[in-house]
């Protein structure tokens, strides 16, 4: 869908942060399943919480646009969360993975 004007652009660009912010959620809940080391699994924590509020405050935004906060995938996002993935996947032991 073409961009027209600048609202458009602006609704468009929520979206795709609001999108990389929920992917972002999921990766790091995967991340903090697979920690062994308890800091990190904490940071890991502390940080899908403040991920939470980002998810939360951006929903608002887009509904004071008018509008619904998807339909935008954000590749960027999609391609960091899938190299993190990988790297837990392929680590050969606990401390290579966290």
């Amino acid at each position: 869908m073409p961009i027209s004007n600048p609202q458009e652009m602006l609704v468009h660009e929520v979206c795709l942060i609001y999108d990389a912010e929920h992917q972002f959620l999921e990766g790091q809940q995967e991340m903090a399943q697979s920690a062994t080391d308890k800091e990190l699994e904490s940071s890991l924590r502390e940080h899908i919480e403040q991920t939470r509020l980002h998810t939360r405050n951006l929903e608002a935004v887009v509904e004071q646009l008018g509008q619904q906060p998807q339909g935008q995938t954000s590749a960027v996002a999609q391609g960091l969360v899938s190299e993190a993935q990988q790297s837990i996947e392929e680590a050969h032991n606990e401390a290579v993975r966290d």
